[in-house]
């Protein structure tokens, strides 16, 4: 009797030490469970956020490089949806009336029945603009030879028939030689109206009676340390190079245009490029030939486009074209981009080019429109004329070259990215 009482409180014991372990047991697999809930959660969280982040960094990319093509109509907005794979997906509205950006990210998807999201909202910046000068220029700025800078508004006074004293001339060079008016030939007419700038203890340098024109006053040789003492010499402007939007190097190439000749009837002499974009490898125009762009149309020439001989490329009112090339532009001998309405940002050229010379305009040849070329040395001569303004690595203007800077060019941001900029940046 006593030993079966013993076995049964042996059991009874067992039972009780089996409970412990199974309550334990329990216990730490729940907390793993929980634990591994908590990780998960926290693993999805952090990407969310990273998700969402990526979504900023794409709209600002899509509204700086790539003229947002990767973007759709939302309302009265721009919209991003993208996924990235094994991470989750973020969607984006950028608001530009507003300027600003409210990117969600989701994950493990933005279908999920337990997903995890972050929130990020930024105001946005786009004050900054491409062309802020009738000249900016990475380095060193000289003038010769009758050569002349001024300002006017296409958006009050498209035909130029107030000359303003706003044509800036600005460069991040240091050191003497800065920038340099040099009017050894036909010294009395070479004029800057406008300001003056340089790099840090940067030098401005007048000669042969070239003038700067500022606030009503003339600065010539005998006040060019009053000017050098007055102008800003703090320049460091980020001039960042072109980037082709993927939107355009992606596209098929289209055949090279070629063009000759001036018969209305002829394809082989005159075409009309209708609204879109397209990526052609070189354009060349010659002997009174015309192309014609008809509506908004932005090309991506791969080579060089040169105009000889009273040949153009017409765009009319209502039309635009926007060029990014790896070549130069030539424009020779009476030829030009005849852009009718007369607004400079109905024409834009951005370069990629480094060599010399992104731009060649000679013999009275004219432009309406922005340059945007950051890595190439670029020569205007011999009466060439621009209403517009440059964005150079270098500039040499002479022979009565002029360039009438349109402050209307003053807001406009362009596609180098450069224009929108984050200034406050929240998690909701």
């Amino acid at each position: 009797m006593r030993i079966n009482n013993k076995r049964g409180a042996a059991l009874i014991i067992v039972y009780m030490a089996l409970t412990m372990l199974i309550i334990l047991a329990s216990g730490f697999l729940l907390r793993s469970t929980n634990e591994a809930r908590t990780a998960v959660g926290y693993s999805q969280s952090s990407r969310s956020f990273w998700l969402a982040e990526a979504g900023v960094q794409q709209a600002l990319w899509e509204l700086n490089a790539n003229s947002c093509a990767g973007c759709t109509a939302c309302g009265s907005n721009k919209c991003i949806a993208n996924t990235i794979t094994s991470a989750g997906d973020y969607d984006v509205v950028i608001n530009t009336a507003n300027k600003t950006i409210v990117s969600i990210g989701s994950c493990p998807s933005r279908t999920a029945p337990n997903k995890k999201t972050r929130t990020i909202f930024t105001n946005l910046n786009n004050s900054g603009s491409l062309f802020t000068h009738a000249i900016f220029s990475k380095g060193a700025i000289s003038m010769s030879n009758s050569a002349l800078v001024d300002s006017y508004n296409s958006s009050t006074d498209p035909n130029y028939t107030t000359h303003l004293q706003n044509g800036g001339v600005g460069t991040n060079a240091s050191g003497s030689g800065a920038v340099t008016i040099d009017a050894i030939i036909m010294s009395n007419s070479t004029k800057i109206y406008g300001n003056v700038s340089t790099g840090p203890n940067g030098e401005i340098e007048l000669y042969n009676s070239a003038q700067v024109i500022l606030d009503g006053t003339v600065y010539a040789r005998a006040k060019e340390a009053e000017l050098n003492n007055i102008s800003n010499h703090s320049n460091n402007r980020e001039i960042p190079s072109v980037v082709i939007p993927s939107s355009l190097s992606d596209l098929p190439a289209s055949s090279a245009i070629n063009l000759w000749g001036n018969d209305p009837s002829s394809p082989s002499c005159y075409k009309t490029i209708s609204a879109g974009s397209y990526k052609i490898p070189s354009i060349g125009l010659s002997n009174s030939s015309k192309l014609t762009i008809d509506g908004d149309v932005t090309l991506y020439v791969t080579g060089s486009t040169n105009l000889s001989n009273s040949s153009l490329i017409d765009i009319p009112p209502g039309s635009s074209l926007t060029i990014y090339t790896n070549g130069v532009l030539s424009l020779s001998n009476s030829t030009s981009i005849n852009n009718q309405s007369k607004i400079p940002a109905k024409f834009l050229l951005y370069s990629t080019y480094t060599g010399s010379g992104a731009i060649q305009m000679s013999n009275s040849t004219n432009l309406y429109g922005g340059v945007y070329a950051p890595d190439s040395a670029i020569t205007l001569s011999n009466s060439a004329e621009t209403f517009g303004a440059y964005v150079t690595k270098t500039m040499n203007l002479s022979n009565s070259t002029k360039i009438h800077y349109d402050e209307a060019l003053g807001g406009f941001g362009g596609s180098s990215g450069s224009e929108y900029t984050v200034t406050t940046w929240q998690e909701l």
